[in-house]
């Protein structure tokens, strides 16, 4: 560590030692003689090595310049030749032109009218072009001719002329030229700049896959992350959530599964690796995703799986500007929580009907006479809904009631809102911008409620030290609070946390209330005491004592130098550390209980679970980065840039875990409260480190033929000492057609035509720190000794001698376009990337070598996949304003194979050469039995009906029960072996791969109106609904379920109903057995097989910005806008005409006991001032 510091010292100290020395190296000497302003800015690019930025619509480029510089400071020159109305800033290498900011001067009383035409540079008139007074709504479109003429126009008035895909122009109201305006074409969006590895490039000049999106994508989301705001904006970046706790960070992916050992893309935030859902989303300026090898490359062996670059958004020149913006929203559950049987009596009958099926009794334990009174009750509901009756000689209440548990434990309107505040300003040598963000949210309980608190503060602050040397400190700090409730069926075990929402399933029958009539708690059913409600979550939940906080702290400081000492010379350098401090506590007690009336009986449930836990983590972490780049163009055809860096990373982390039995306080958790005898103590730390070289190479003829080189240098403490050194290059071409002198009979309707070509090797040590290392287990046994358990060392597991880098090479072939003025693009990619050498379990080993085989590097799998995306963007004229419109459209694919596997047996359950990921195997469904004795003529179906089997009344397969298809013929339904050899009547029956990611954007702008809509869907994809799904399965699965669907007895079969979806009615069908031996719900089979494509409404959002001259007259207020938003509103998927109920979200598949998804509504407003 003092190593560390040393050296940072010494790092600062000669940074700013060249920072002296360069006092006056950025000059220019040189005469101009009415030389048009534009040719001037390129002059001071040559001689500064800095680059130029201005919007073309403040700064004449074609003003003539008069001057002479003899070794003139930039200060001097900027000044001369910009004149008093433009001002500037050097920012990241580039001098940013713009306007100043003046106070309007009061119009003149009197108007006119200003008339013209408007053509392109050929002199074909412009339709549709937008005329408008500045300032104002007052304006027009041009016609067919390309005319326009507005009236009312006071004569200091400014007069914008702008149309999609040319460059927008100013004039006085007075001006003559305003009679023939002439329209040039825009290049802008070929001179995009796009970020990328440690620096930036003109979108023009990418020969790699890169994909970029500003602040406009996201700014208008409403999202309690930028994880979540940026879901499919992205062709094949992939966000994903595990559930919709409120808590839950986001997943990324980047074209599909990587490894069989999974893993993320890097993402670094500033050029540093951080952690995306700790940023506040007003605050990013792009997020950049390199997906190709060629693009990704310089990371080397920490992009793997693609790199995700989010760059914030850098300080203003000029005086104060705050923004703020607000929203508050109301959210609740995507599925549908209404449609569940909440009725007693129907719920008891139905329980009932199944427990008969194969047993004498039924679940309930309910009486003739109760039901008796439950009719009753049905017709008159004023009658009591809880009676006191003599059961087993103990006076016990019994229920009687309607209770609708969802609604009870969880609410179904969940608030929050969130507040963001920054500032920003700065004079030419110092420029700030300082950011805030108070974001909360309710969650889904209702009692003993979950509800989350996070803050977030950022700083970045520019130090213009000289002309050529920059200092930058940006300081991110994120915290959070998370509390919720807690029962008996959290796991809590070492380092778990994790509630069991199926618990929340069982036993809780609508008959049950939550209170008996004096105020206590029922758990145990007065007629079957073993059957606990909800198995005793609702009565924790109810008792409000248990309950835990996860909170979250984390710090990230970064400190960079920019340096030109030479002309095309940069050199960056810069220093982050990371603290990260997350804390967790639980405290869970038992809740008192009973069901007889006068206080009798009263227990404590599960006094056994009583716990305080506290979990603590620390991490820390540093990085390095150096780098230069050297730029040059030799005879206005040869653009050359090189680039050579250095890095070095370094992370460190540990945990402990305590916990404790018997604590004495309900309210207060603390270890000094605790006296339980049981008391665990967990610990584990680790660290690693990687240092690396990098460099990036390219060239370009006349911006026509383009090639990049990159290549990276690893070394990883996660590998064996011989094994760490990682060489991952790529390559890249690019030719873009359209700058070919052939090209230019087609130059009138098509803009840009681009060919790519890529090619790479990137690396992955998604590793643990110490897989390379045999280790050995601290075990405790039973034996006793010294009065304590005996611990002792076991055999340390086998490590492969070949143990290193999981490799993966990419190639990609890609195509852009662009037509008519720029108003359609296109782009398209096909890739293939090999991932080679995956660590899996290495060839089976006789059982005396004494432990499992080691881990090795044995086996590949290839990815193939396409991404496409459309966009459109245009204007016309509606009620003489101008209507500005896009729609924007992005698909991607991809598909993966294992290509090398160990698996000479073929078993269809593990990896084998040729299996694609996601595929599902099963039986194949002809129908259902007719008639009781059908089954006697068919094949034999013990082995896919083993409930009916073994537990039913009537044991065989009768009408109403599936028929499943003898595929092999040998008169059983079996699946063999389970082998690719012998797979019985198993066939490939799907797969659960999401196919055919779909993004579609909608918006426009018209007289302040802004509407934006953004729907994301996935096309293709398999479900297979599983084990204990009661959600969609329903009844079918147990009788003691809690949230029937009502449309499920409807949709089984019935001698009525021969032609329904589900089979006759049957108990414990779909939870028992396995995925080819079980119940007839539980085997996996085609008929059941989901289609779980969906197309979602991502996004809708409705704004208004008041004119500016409303705004004007407030003084202090720039705009003002009002906007009322929603996120996922709608959901189209073919799987709800089988669960018509909507009690599944197809973008939440899984067993459905999980914290749902949300939809949510909003409103809000944008405040600068």
């Amino acid at each position: 560590m003092n190593n560390r510091k040393c050296f940072l010292r010494l790092f600062l100290c000669l940074s700013f030692g060249w920072g002296v020395l360069a006092l006056n190296a950025q000059t220019v000497s040189k005469s101009f003689n009415d030389t048009p302003l534009k040719t001037v800015l390129k002059e001071v690019e040559s001689q500064t090595g800095l680059s130029v930025v201005y919007k073309t619509d403040e700064v004449d480029v074609n003003r003539k310049v008069n001057a002479s510089f003899q070794n003139s400071s930039l200060d001097e020159v900027m000044s001369k030749i910009l004149g008093p109305q433009l001002t500037w800033i050097v920012q990241d290498k580039m001098i940013i032109i713009s306007k100043k900011q003046v106070k309007e001067t009061s119009k003149s009383d009197k108007s006119l009218t200003v008339s013209g035409v408007v053509t392109d540079e050929t002199g074909i008139p412009v339709i549709g072009a937008s005329v408008l007074v500045r300032g104002s709504s007052n304006g027009s479109i041009t016609d067919m001719d390309g005319n326009f003429s507005i009236a009312d126009v006071p004569q200091d008035a400014m007069i914008d002329i702008s149309y999609i895909g040319y460059k927008t122009l100013a004039f006085k109201a007075t001006d003559k030229a305003l009679a023939n305006v002439v329209l040039k074409e825009d290049t802008e969006v070929l001179e995009e700049v796009v970020v990328v590895g440690y620096g930036t490039a003109k979108k023009a000049n990418l020969s790699g896959s890169v994909a970029q999106i500003s602040s406009k994508e996201i700014e208008h989301r409403i999202s309690a992350n930028t994880g979540s705001a940026l879901q499919g904006l992205i062709p094949n970046f992939n966000v994903s959530f595990s559930d919709g706790a409120i808590n839950k960070k986001a997943s990324f992916n980047v074209r599909g599964e990587g490894s069989i050992n999974g893993g993320e893309p890097l993402v670094l935030i500033d050029g540093v690796e951080g952690d995306m859902n700790y940023i506040n989303p007003k605050d990013i300026a792009s997020v950049t995703v390199l997906k190709d090898a060629s693009s990704a490359a310089i990371y080397g062996a920490r992009a793997a799986f693609g790199v995700v670059l989010v760059t914030t958004k850098n300080p203003e020149k000029g005086k104060i500007q705050v923004n703020y913006s607000n929203h508050f929203a109301w959210s609740n559950p995507t599925i549908n929580t209404d449609n569940f049987i909440t009725d007693g009596l129907e719920w008891a009958r139905l329980s009932d009907k199944l427990s008969l099926m194969e047993n004498t009794s039924t679940y309930l334990g309910y009486t003739e006479e109760d039901y008796a009174y439950m009719e009753a009750r049905k017709k008159d509901p004023s009658l009591p809904s809880v009676l006191i009756k003599t059961i087993d000689g103990v006076e016990r209440y019994v229920h009687y009631g309607n209770t609708d548990w969802w609604n009870y434990i969880f609410r179904s309107n969940q608030p929050s809102m969130e507040h963001n505040l920054n500032i920003s300003g700065g004079s030419d040598r110092v420029r700030y911008y300082l950011s805030g963000r108070f974001y909360s949210r309710d969650g889904i309980y209702r009692i003993n409620p979950d509800k989350m608190k996070s803050y977030t503060l950022r700083s970045k602050v520019d130090f213009q030290i000289l002309d050529n040397l920059k200092f930058t400190n940006s300081t991110n700090i994120y915290m959070s609070d998370y509390d919720y409730p807690v029962t008996n069926a959290r796991d809590m075990s070492g380092n778990n946390n994790d509630e069991d929402w199926r618990k929340y399933t069982y036993h809780a029958s609508p008959l049950y209330l939550p209170h008996n009539p004096d105020g206590s708690i029922m758990i145990n059913s007065p007629y079957a005491p073993g059957r606990d409600i909800a198995d005793g979550t609702f009565a924790d939940l109810t008792y409000g004592k248990s309950h835990g906080t996860d909170s979250e702290y984390d710090l990230m400081n970064t400190f960079s130098i920019q340096y030109t000492p030479i002309k095309g010379l940069d050199l960056n350098a810069d220093y982050t550390f990371r603290k990260e401090s997350p804390f967790s506590r639980q405290l869970r007690v038992s809740t008192p209980h009973t069901n007889q009336p006068g206080g009798e009986g009263v227990t404590d449930y599960k006094p056994n679970t009583e716990l305080y836990k506290e979990r603590h983590w620390h991490s820390q972490y540093q990085a390095i980065n150096a780098f230069a780049t050297y730029s040059h163009t030799f005879n206005d055809k040869h653009n050359l840039k090189a680039m050579v860096g250095f890095n070095q990373e370094w992370r460190h982390w540990e945990r402990t875990v305590a916990m404790r039995s018997g604590p004495i306080s309900e309210d207060l958790g603390s270890f000094n409260l605790a006296t339980g005898e049981n008391i665990e103590l967990l610990g584990s730390k680790a660290e690693w480190a990687i240092r690396a070289a990098f460099y990036r190479f390219n060239y370009d003829y006349k911006g026509k033929y383009l090639i990049e080189f990159n290549g990276r240098f690893d070394l990883s403490s996660k590998f064996p000492h011989d094994n760490r050194l990682g060489i991952f290059p790529s390559g890249s071409v690019a030719w873009r057609v359209s700058e070919e002198k052939f090209f230019e009979p087609l130059r009138s309707w098509m803009d840009n035509l681009k060919l790519r070509l890529s090619f790479g090797t990137l690396g992955n040590q998604n590793v643990g720190e110490y897989d390379y290392i045999a280790k050995m287990k601290v075990s405790q046994g039973n034996y006793i000794v010294n009065g304590a358990n005996l611990s002792y060392l076991s055999t340390p597991d086998a490590i492969s001698s070949n143990f290193t880098w999981e490799k993966s090479q990419t190639i990609n072939a890609g195509i852009d376009l662009s037509f008519f003025n720029n108003r359609l693009s296109a782009s398209f990619d096909w890739y293939q990337r090999d991932t080679r050498d995956m660590l899996t379990q290495g060839k089976e080993l006789p059982a005396v070598f004494g432990t499992e085989e080691p881990q090795e590097n044995a086996a590949d799998l290839r990815t193939r996949g396409f991404e496409l995306s459309v966009n459109w963007r245009d204007r016309f004229t509606l009620w003489d304003a101008p209507f500005e419109y896009n729609i924007g459209v992005n698909l991607a694919d991809n598909r993966t194979v294992i290509t090398r596997f160990d698996n000479p047996s073929g078993n269809i359950d593990d990896f084998y050469v040729g299996k694609e990921l996601g595929e599902v195997w099963g039986y194949t469904i002809e129908g259902f039995f007719q008639t009781d004795d059908e089954y006697l003529t068919h094949a034999d179906q013990l082995l896919v009906n083993q409930r009916i089997r073994n537990y039913y009344l009537v044991n065989h397969p009768v009408a109403g029960d599936l028929k499943f298809k003898d595929i092999d013929e040998d008169g059983s339904i079996t699946p063999g072996k389970q082998t690719l050899s012998d797979h019985g009547d198993l066939r490939r029956i799907g797969n659960t791969t999401p196919r055919y990611s779909l993004g579609v954007n909608l918006g426009f702008n018209y007289r302040g109106i802004d509407f934006s809509a953004f729907f994301q869907g996935v096309l293709k994809q398999d479900w297979w609904p599983g084990d204990d799904n009661g959600y969609f399965w329903g009844p079918f699965t147990r009788q003691y379920l809690n949230f029937y669907p009502k449309s499920i007895e409807s949709m089984s079969w019935t001698p009525d109903n021969p032609d329904a979806y589900f089979p006759r009615l049957a108990v414990y069908a779909a939870n028992e057995g396995g995925n080819y031996e079980g119940s007839q719900l539980r085997v996996v089979s085609d008929k059941y097989l989901q289609n779980a494509a969906y197309v979602r409404l991502k996004n809708i959002t409705l704004g208004y910005t008041l004119p500016e001259r409303i705004c004007q007259k407030l003084k202090v207020i720039r705009s003002i806008r009002m906007y009322v938003s929603g996120e996922n509103i709608l959901t189209f998927s073919p799987l709800y005409k089988n669960n018509p109920d909507r009690t599944v979200d197809p973008e939440q598949l899984g067993n459905g006991n999980a914290y749902p998804f949300s939809k949510t509504f909003a409103f809000g407003f944008d405040i600068k001032f």
